[in-house]
């Protein structure tokens, strides 16, 4: 058990760093300074960005602002991108602050390599992509305007490395990545509404998740 003082910092501020700063305050209790970094001030549920696009989501509606709740459990909250880390000194440094720890989670995420294929990307490139907000809300008006058009083509893919692919309709793919929900790392495809009702069940319910710390579910099995 850490000592009284011990400094926790946590990079990143999306579904791992956010769970792991509300795991290690329910099992250290207030022990521990715990401190999560993020470039984003909102937790964004990533998997409802294809209803962005599709006119479906408000942007707001999947997004949960992180400084009220982290800070009711006493976790510090900072909005600003990682420069710098120096596990010889242990430390943390943004563009203005050098943040000492104890124990370091890193939970950044991924950042994409449009360069990787040319042509790749809306930024400078020739197509639009459902990983950040701007991105999604880029391909919904990309999207609308051709609708608006009623004319050219439109072609929907993957790029290498892709790992996985949201529901956007009434046939949907249903991934479950938290072992302790069922189906439990399970694969299911079918033809009907019901993967796209389970989406917003779950949606709703992770959302609540983030803005209560409800702790995660398990079946035991």
């Amino acid at each position: 058990m850490p000592q009284a003082g011990t400094k926790i910092v946590i990079v990143g501020g999306s579904f791992g760093g956010v769970n792991a700063a509300y795991a290690l305050r329910r099992k250290l209790g207030r022990s521990a300074e715990i401190t999560v970094i993020a470039k984003d001030q909102e937790f964004l549920f990533t998997p409802s960005l294809p209803w962005v696009i599709m006119g479906w989501r408000d942007p707001a509606r999947i997004q949960v602002p992180l400084a009220e709740p982290l800070a009711r459990r006493g976790i510090r909250f900072v909005h600003a991108a990682v420069e710098e880390l120096d596990a010889a000194k242990g430390t943390v440094r943004t563009a203005n602050t050098r943040f000492p720890y104890d124990h370091l989670v890193i939970s950044a995420g991924a950042e994409l390599d449009y360069a990787a294929v040319p042509g790749l990307g809306p930024a400078g490139g020739f197509t639009r992509s459902t990983f950040t907000v701007s991105e999604a809300v880029g391909a919904r008006d990309a999207l609308a305007r051709a609708l608006a058009a009623e004319r050219g083509r439109i072609v929907i893919g993957a790029a290498p490395g892709v790992s996985c692919i949201a529901d956007a309709g009434d046939t949907a793919y249903y991934f479950s990545a938290d072992p302790f929900l069922p189906p439990r790392n399970k694969v299911a495809h079918k033809k009907g509404k019901w993967a796209h009702y389970l989406k917003l069940a779950f949606e709703k319910y992770y959302l609540a998740r983030i803005r209560h710390d409800w702790p995660s579910v398990h079946f035991g099995w």
